[in-house]
């Protein structure tokens, strides 16, 4: 069952637990507004629900390198080039940016700026996790206690890696 077609029963299913109007001349026209009301937003659903349809079938189309059927599909086939197309072009200019930044280049402007600080902060975990590792090591090398349980797993990894290259020199 696709997304539409649940929204639209689901909007139906809500459209017959509307109460029922209450006593007086007011409580019957005000019901009629909201079942017409309920009878607009039904409709509006399932056209919803017929173009994500029409979307989707469009799409996997596209996927499969076929022909767009109709109008209709000619125009969905457009917008997924478009969407390609723009995907391809931030491809290349990331590519470009990271290459600039791994050499040590300036930035060449502000979009690129941008780039390089998103390079940056992605970086920092690695350099954070090398840093506490090595000073890990370091204090493991100078026989000091674990500080916490992160240190003493490391500790441990590391008893077990020496462990494994002696046994290895011995063959």
């Amino acid at each position: 069952m696709g997304i539409g077609r649940w929204i639209g029963d689901k909007i139906a299913a809500i459209a017959h637990r509307i109460p029922e109007p209450g006593p007086g001349p007011a409580g019957g026209a005000a019901f009629c507004d909201r079942a017409a009301g309920t009878g607009t937003a039904l409709a509006a659903s399932q056209a919803a629900a017929e173009r994500g349809e029409g979307e989707r079938e469009a799409w996997y189309q596209y996927l499969d390198g076929k022909q767009p059927a109709n109008e209709a599909q000619a125009r969905w086939f457009e917008t997924f080039r478009e969407g390609d197309r723009q995907a391809r072009d931030r491809y290349r200019e990331e590519h470009q940016a990271w290459q600039r930044y791994a050499q040590g280049d300036a930035a060449a402007h502000a979009a690129e700026a941008e780039w390089f600080e998103t390079f940056r902060e992605a970086d920092r975990p690695a350099r954070d996790g090398y840093r506490e590792e090595r000073w890990a090591f370091q204090r493991y090398a100078q026989g000091k206690a674990p500080r916490d349980d992160a240190e003493r797993q490391r500790f441990s990894r590391f008893e077990q890696e020496l462990a494994e290259a002696d046994y290895e020199a011995e063959l």
